[in-house]
């Protein structure tokens, strides 16, 4: 690796952490960047509920909603929280399909 690749993510590990510490504006906002943080799907859903975000129905967050939020592409969301979340979940479900397939 060489030096400007290191400088490379080094600047994008600051501009996320800057985002990651900015007060979330919505429920996804603060999914996507709770999920990038936590690289985990269980442990998110441990966070969600701790923070008492219920979905519109009313219910408890489930994996299957929060995998769906994860996936998805909200507008008023900054692109590269979005994008290190894809890349984590894509990540986090190959090594899930090579447990148990």
């Amino acid at each position: 690796m060489s030096i400007d690749e290191i400088e490379k993510k080094i600047t994008f590990l600051n501009k996320i952490l800057l985002i990651l510490k900015e007060e979330s504006k919505s429920d996804e906002e603060f999914i996507l960047k709770k999920y990038v943080e936590l690289e985990s799907i269980p442990k998110l859903k441990l966070a969600v509920q701790e923070k008492g975000i219920r979905t519109p129905r009313g219910t408890i967050y489930q994996s299957n909603d929060l995998s769906a939020i994860i996936q998805s592409k909200p507008d008023n969301i900054n692109i590269d929280i979005i994008q290190l979340a894809h890349k984590i979940f894509k990540s986090n479900s190959r090594v899930i399909n090579k447990l148990y397939n």
